[in-house]
């Protein structure tokens, strides 16, 4: 269910959306998701400019995949096997920051890509990819794996786990609150 919002003010016309989604209709959540949307547009009345410098970046979950799209594309094994990725022979070593731990956990119950088996009818099991900055695992699927000498692994993603951090939430959201922040990456 996503709905969106767009209001006139004397600096534009700031718009924002919500959106809210569940396998099982029993579970999707109905209610507040126009209030949400508002909420988010009326932060974006009468922005700002900030300057220079050196900030804290607050990343919100909805967008986290457009930063993590490109390091997914780089391991798949179509793009490794034409040589289209930067993470080529990259296995086991350091990628990113030992502070990051992600992992493919298929087995969430109720989760968007849940599944028992993969695309292939490989068992599904919970698969580090990387693990305090190191890269465990590439999505290699059947074909793949054979053409590169590499064992199958699985060639889709299903529902990507990122380890939480030391800070609270709460307080992330504090600090948002408290500045009027609104994080959002915008594709040009």
């Amino acid at each position: 269910m996503n709905v969106s919002v767009s209001v006139k003010s004397d600096t534009g016309r700031p718009s924002d959306y919500w959106f809210e989604t569940s396998l099982f209709l029993d579970k999707l959540k109905t209610t507040g998701i126009g209030q949400k949307a508002l909420e988010r547009t009326l932060k974006k009345i009468d922005p700002k400019k900030v300057g220079s410098g050196k900030y804290t970046v607050i990343i919100e979950n909805r967008v986290a995949g457009r930063i993590a799209g490109p390091i997914y594309d780089a391991l798949s094994g179509i793009n490794i096997y034409q040589k289209q990725s930067f993470l080529i022979g990259k296995e086991n070593k350091p990628i990113t920051s030992s502070l990051l731990t992600v992992y493919d956990d298929p087995l969430i119950p109720s989760g968007l890509g849940s599944r028992l088996f993969d695309d292939e009818g490989f068992a599904a099991v919970r698969r580090p990819i990387i693990e305090k900055g190191i890269l465990k695992n590439y999505y290699i699927d059947d074909y793949y794996g054979k053409k590169l000498g590499m064992k199958p692994t699985s060639g889709t993603s299903s529902n990507i786990v990122f380890n939480t951090g030391v800070r609270s939430n709460d307080r992330y959201g504090r600090i948002a609150q408290e500045r009027n922040i609104d994080y959002r990456i915008h594709r040009r």
